[in-house]
């Protein structure tokens, strides 16, 4: 879907948000409601998955063609994700996955918004995100996984995070900004050659 949304971003080309909607459509009438598959809703799938459904909603908002149906299933499927990312058991506040967990309920609280339950969302993925930030990377910038990789992708998602959370008009506190350009400052030292 991701690849789809993509792609229909850089030509406009209709059918590749066609097919998009199609796959979400396979997959929200065959796994939704499945809890057969711990893989299904793994605790870093289903915050990945909820944040690709959240560019699948508004690419599809501003699509004319969308069919109504389309439109309640996926409303349907991004209440389900936010509840269970919602739930205080499923987060894992001391690891990168949480990171992605509570951008991905920022996310769904502002997709969701009509929804009686989306504010609480938005401010629980923001004050989540801001803790996970707090406690997770040192005040050197260093994310507490010590792993290069980890520390490029948690950064990415807190990047994406603090631009979502401005273009949303609700922008993360001073400290979280101030410790994003340290770890970016961190990051490109671990990338140094020597």
């Amino acid at each position: 879907i991701r690849t789809l949304l993509d792609a229909f971003r850089l030509t406009a080309r209709p059918e590749y948000l066609e097919t998009a909607q199609l796959v979400a459509r396979r997959w929200i009438r065959e796994c939704l409601h499945a809890e057969r598959s711990a893989v299904i809703w793994s605790d870093h799938i289903t915050a990945l998955r909820a944040l690709t459904f959240c560019q699948l909603w508004v690419a599809s908002k501003g699509d004319a063609g969308t069919s109504p149906p389309l439109a309640s299933e996926l409303f349907v499927a991004l209440e389900r994700h936010a509840v269970r990312l919602a739930h205080p058991r499923f987060h894992r506040p001391e690891h990168n996955h949480g990171v992605t967990q509570a951008y991905a309920l920022l996310a769904l609280g502002v997709c969701l918004n009509p929804h009686p339950e989306a504010h609480e969302w938005m401010r629980l993925g923001r004050e989540r995100v801001e803790a996970q930030m707090r406690d997770n990377v040192s005040s050197e910038g260093a994310h507490l996984e010590h792993s290069p990789a980890y520390q490029l992708y948690v950064l990415l998602q807190f990047i994406s995070a603090a631009r979502f959370a401005r273009a949303h008009c609700m922008p993360l506190s001073a400290d979280f900004e101030e410790r994003l350009r340290t770890m970016i400052l961190c990051s490109a030292h671990m990338l140094r050659p020597d």
